[in-house]
């Protein structure tokens, strides 16, 4: 028990900081951390917002089920059973760890030490109802863990694919935890609009993408990165595009002014040349052993945007 005891103090002691600080403390988690370069893949999510609290918690990595004399006792891997407050000294499931006929309790949960080895139980009147024996220190994780607030509204973006320079995505709501899903927004993003999408409250910069996975960084302010590129326009999928007011233009009436005018020994002005192109070429695709490249395709539309935004009227050429 001295040796449980040791473990656990240590295991609160060394948390991150940043966790205990925030013990029984309402807090917003936000994935991944700002300004780090992340890649995903197919169904994963690119960002999400969490609304809960940091608590004290056991987390078991196994199931354990039992029948005594008609009462079902039950342990679920993954979840955690933690103190409600920090105040309370019980472990108690979100589920009910305890089922006999109509009748069920979420009994309380306690892991400790016997002769060198631990145990999981379920107490029942003060009694071990059932315990997991045999158990390794490790097998149940002790200490600080996140546990969503109920009611609170949690945000995410998925990645869904990508193909002819268009991400598929979708955004998702759900209410405590993410298997309580309360909506599903599919949407699309033109990589070809700019390297910023902003939706939701989100705002990712795009690095590169391919079919089957992208990556990317969670940014704090997309102006920051783009003042003068188009804001990104997402749209349902099956959407009509229309021009959106709010979305910022360039006037090409401006482009002759970027132009070289020369004035002749006569006084005459000469343009040399009134618009500016730019041809962009990105080859992606190799051959006699060599591998293609599934970050080029991102970082051609990106640098084709940039040029736009200054602009160039811009053509683009894929793996010529």
């Amino acid at each position: 028990m001295k040796l449980f005891f040791a473990i656990l103090v240590l295991a609160l002691i060394f948390a991150p900081k940043s966790y205990s600080d925030n013990l029984y403390r309402p807090i917003t988690l936000e994935f991944p951390d700002l300004d780090q370069s992340t890649s995903i893949g197919l169904g994963q999510r690119l960002t999400s917002r969490r609304q809960g609290q940091y608590k004290d918690c056991l987390l078991p990595s196994f199931d354990h089920y039992k029948n005594v004399l008609g009462a079902v006792y039950t342990i679920k891997a993954g979840v955690a059973i933690c103190r409600a407050s920090a105040s309370d000294k019980l472990y108690r499931p979100p589920y009910y760890s305890y089922v006999y006929g109509a009748s069920v309790e979420d009994m309380p949960v306690v892991f400790k030490e016997k002769r060198g080895k631990y145990e999981l139980c379920i107490k029942k009147w003060g009694m071990n109802g059932t315990c997991a024996k045999n158990l390794k220190v490790e097998d149940v994780k002790t200490g600080p863990h996140f546990v969503p607030s109920g009611g609170k509204v949690q945000q995410a973006i998925e990645f869904k694919g990508y193909a002819d320079g268009v991400l598929r995505l979708s955004y998702v709501e759900a209410s405590g935890d993410w298997s309580n899903e309360t909506a599903r927004r599919d949407f699309e993003w033109d990589a070809r609009s700019g390297a910023v999408l902003s939706y939701e409250g989100f705002n990712i910069l795009v690095e590169s993408a391919s079919a089957s996975s992208v990556t990317f960084q969670r940014i704090a302010d997309a102006s920051k990165v783009e003042e003068e590129v188009f804001s990104q326009q997402v749209q349902p999928l099956g959407a009509v595009s229309k021009p959106d007011s709010t979305i910022p233009y360039v006037d090409k009436s401006t482009f002759a002014a970027r132009g070289i005018r020369l004035q002749l020994a006569s006084g005459q002005d000469v343009d040399l040349y009134t618009n500016s192109y730019a041809l962009v070429v990105g080859v992606s695709d190799y051959s006699n052993g060599w591998p293609s490249l599934s970050s080029i395709r991102g970082e051609t539309l990106e640098i084709a945007t940039l040029l736009k935004a200054q602009g160039f009227e811009v053509t683009v050429v894929e793996s010529p």
